[in-house]
């Protein structure tokens, strides 16, 4: 059994922190949880976002993120739940976070363009999703995603995007 924060020295919770910074622990992982606990919690927050609950998504989404930084899913949740309430700024981040954490997938540049669209940033909107095309890993899942990019940049270079 791992020790808690309360019996670790200050040199092993310094240790616990490098491990973190490394990448090479998370702190769910240091906390003890599993895959099937966050997973659990993720669909929780999943069904917030499903009923229109988006502050209470908001905060389990957060929460998750906090636990395990570089999980696309978590943060793809977050940025959707926030773009739902209008802080596209904030949503923004969250899908580029995302994009670092899964770059293949084309979704999380979808919506973080659709997040510059709406606060008027038309360029750079394309910019990212130029950037979505050339990273997109072509599946029949991504089909539909790639569908919707192309919409968008046909729309924005029309001077009808969002």
């Amino acid at each position: 059994m791992k020790p808690t924060l309360k019996d670790m020295t200050k040199e092993q919770k310094m240790e616990c922190v490098m491990k973190i910074l490394k990448g090479e622990d998370t702190i769910s992982g240091l906390a003890g949880l599993t895959t099937p606990q966050l997973e659990a919690i993720y669909a929780m927050g999943y069904n917030y976002y499903a009923s229109r609950k988006y502050i209470d998504a908001i905060k389990i989404f957060s929460w998750l993120t906090l636990m395990k930084p570089m999980e696309a899913k978590y943060l793809l949740g977050l940025g959707a739940a926030l773009q739902s309430l209008k802080r596209y700024a904030e949503a923004f981040r969250a899908f580029m976070f995302s994009a670092v954490a899964d770059a293949e997938n084309p979704a999380p540049y979808l919506y973080a363009a659709e997040c510059c669209a709406s606060l008027g940033q038309k360029e750079q909107a394309l910019k990212i999703l130029a950037l979505s095309k050339e990273n997109a890993v072509e599946t029949k899942d991504n089909d539909h995603v790639c569908q919707r990019i192309d919409a968008l940049i046909s729309s924005l270079r029309t001077g009808k995007g969002a």
